[in-house]
């Protein structure tokens, strides 16, 4: 209820704002083109922000569930469009009855290496969210001499675009896509990916089709020339620190602080490169993006839980490698703390009446180990999350991590019904240390709302006073992390 009073609140400051110009400069107000794409990034701006850090993980893999890609056919018109490639990369196992999100992906040079680019991108599939990826493969490779080649264009821009906005039509009609969940992605794919935004939102603002636009990379562009929906950027931290003076206006932070100033909700992220191929810290950030945005919400990585660090052998999950393949998959699953899915696979593993007796034997020895293993780890957890309570002092990172997901997990099981587990759980959430956070909580929002809305300079005043809380509660608090990192990259704007 509370974040929902804080996006009513900035919806009516922003139609307020909006007002009152009309009347500065003698018009009746009218509402701004675009009023509803306007209004949902306003929304997205409490599900974007804030940003507690760099996204993604170095602890978890990616995981990537990837389906079937390949090219389809689609008619497109205009000079050279008999050179245009439509590409689509669809999640296993598609269910028919459930709307995915859709990615339009603008990746890499765009000729005969798009398939391994749009595999990239399909790399943030999971089942919980399964996304659609599509692309248009419209340059290509035209060798010089021996030495050199250059990168030419297939089709004349506007053919391109109009090309761009017919394989988005079709895979809106011919799969089942979630139109309020189309997002863009540009990946050091040059300006095509904005240059197409531009223009859509010029012919129709209030048909603007994408959620959110993704760019990696150096960009160039006016932030008062895109359109007004939330932005996630990223960048190579190397990359990063090579533009400086003649090469400061390919700096995607300071495009990304101009459009938060102009108000559209905008995530940063500096990560280090992969030595070989696509960086799977880029594509947890991109995944957490579109999860975030009308779907179940982001991954939580270790990283970005508060609390104490301190991991001992206790806190190791104790199973060993078995070469049961079945046994592997529930192991590999809990050690990522991934409790719900290794119970869910475990189930449909062993309901599963296409597998032999023989084949589920392993697993069903195993789970003897597994519940076991569950029963006493719930009580260890329960105990050092009650002492936490006790003592006010913020609750074990991990332990309060994984009784949270086991309870999850598990809280339909005989055995785990009527403990006190969730309850405790919910203390958490009202004991001092969160009271404290409570506070800070709410400074740090408005500081959000004061810099979506213009106000930089008392957003930046109230950002600094809540890093202070980097200090208090054994530096535990989200949000001083979140305020800090704010700060950490912000720059003026012009």
């Amino acid at each position: 209820m509370l974040r929902l009073r804080i996006a009513l609140s900035l919806l009516a400051v922003l139609s307020l704002s909006f007002g009152v110009r009309a009347q500065e400069e003698g018009e009746e107000a009218q509402p701004a083109p675009g009023r509803a794409v306007r209004e949902r990034a306003a929304a997205d701006a409490r599900l974007l922000l804030p940003q507690i850090g760099l996204g993604g993980s170095e602890k978890m893999p990616l995981n990537p569930e990837l389906g079937e890609i390949k090219q389809i056919k689609v008619a497109f018109e205009g000079e050279g469009a008999d050179k245009l490639k439509a590409w689509v990369a669809l999640p296993q196992n598609v269910d028919k009855s459930r709307r995915h999100a859709l990615v339009f992906a603008f990746m890499g040079a765009g000729d005969e290496d798009t398939k391994e680019d749009i595999k990239q991108a399909a790399a943030i599939n999971q089942a919980r969210d399964p996304v659609v990826v599509c692309a248009l493969e419209y340059r290509f490779t035209r060798p010089v001499d021996e030495r050199t080649a250059v990168i030419e264009y297939c089709a004349p821009e506007e053919v391109r675009q109009a090309a761009c906005l017919k394989l988005l039509q079709t895979m809106l009609k011919e799969h089942n896509i979630d139109p309020q969940r189309v997002f863009l992605l540009e990946d050091w794919a040059g300006q095509e990916a904005l240059d197409w935004s531009r223009q859509l939102w010029e012919t129709d603002p209030d048909a603007f089709p994408f959620r959110a636009i993704i760019i990696n990379g150096t960009v160039t562009a006016m932030a008062e020339e895109l359109p007004p929906v939330p932005y996630v950027f990223g960048i190579e931290e190397e990359m990063l620190k090579r533009l400086k003076g003649d090469q400061a206006d390919y700096n995607p932070r300071n495009l990304a602080n101009a459009l938060m100033a102009r108000g559209s909700p905008c995530q940063f992220h500096a990560y280090k490169s992969a030595l070989i191929g696509a960086t799977p810290r880029w594509q947890m950030i991109m995944r957490d993006a579109v999860n975030r945005l009308g779907g179940p919400g982001a991954v939580v990585y270790p990283e970005q839980l508060t609390g104490a660090n301190v991991v001992t052998e206790a806190d190791a999950v104790p199973f060993g490698e078995s070469k049961d393949p079945h046994v592997s998959k529930v192991v590999e699953l809990a050690k990522q703390e991934l409790w719900s899915e290794a119970w869910r696979y475990m189930k449909d593993t062993l309901a599963d009446k296409n597998l032999k007796p023989k084949d589920k034997k392993p697993l069903q020895d195993f789970q003897k180990e597994w519940d076991k293993y569950l029963t006493g780890e719930l009580d260890r957890l329960n105990k050092s999350i009650e002492a936490s309570i006790k003592a006010n002092m913020w609750s074990h990172n991990l332990h309060r991590a994984r009784l949270t997901a086991m309870v999850e997990a598990f809280k339909d099981e005989k055995w785990c019904k009527g403990k006190p587990y969730a309850a405790n759980i919910e203390k958490l959430k009202t004991y001092p240390p969160a009271e404290r956070e409570k506070v800070r909580r709410e400074k740090l929002t408005q500081a959000i709302d004061l810099e979506i809305t213009g106000e930089r300079d008392k957003a930046k005043a109230l950002y600094t006073e809540v890093a202070k809380g980097l200090n208090e509660d054994g530096g535990h608090s989200e949000s001083a992390k979140a305020a800090k990192y704010r700060l950490d990259w912000w720059t003026d704007v012009k």
